[in-house]
């Protein structure tokens, strides 16, 4: 998700939804991580406070998915994560 194209209209003012996407990218991208060494870091001891952690990501993630998903900016970059292009 982070590799798809998403670029700030204006760096030093981003809108709220622009704010709201870029905390949605940067978090979805640590929950990649953590799959990720759930699935292949077999030697890993998880704690209950880190799995707690992990969940408590994936529930701030579809509470911020569900404010912006009827966004067209956060429509957009959900397809461009696809490797759609939009105008």
């Amino acid at each position: 998700m982070r590799g798809a194209a998403f670029k700030l209209a204006d760096k030093q003012h981003p809108t709220p939804i622009e704010t709201e996407l870029e905390r949605f990218i940067e978090r979805f991208a640590l929950l990649q991580q953590e799959r990720y060494e759930a699935d292949y870091n077999v030697g890993r001891i998880w704690s209950r406070a880190e799995v707690t952690e992990t969940l408590d990501l994936a529930d701030e993630l579809i509470t911020i998915w569900r404010r912006i998903r009827k966004e067209k900016l956060a429509q957009h970059h959900l397809v461009s994560m696809f490797g759609a292009k939009h105008e």
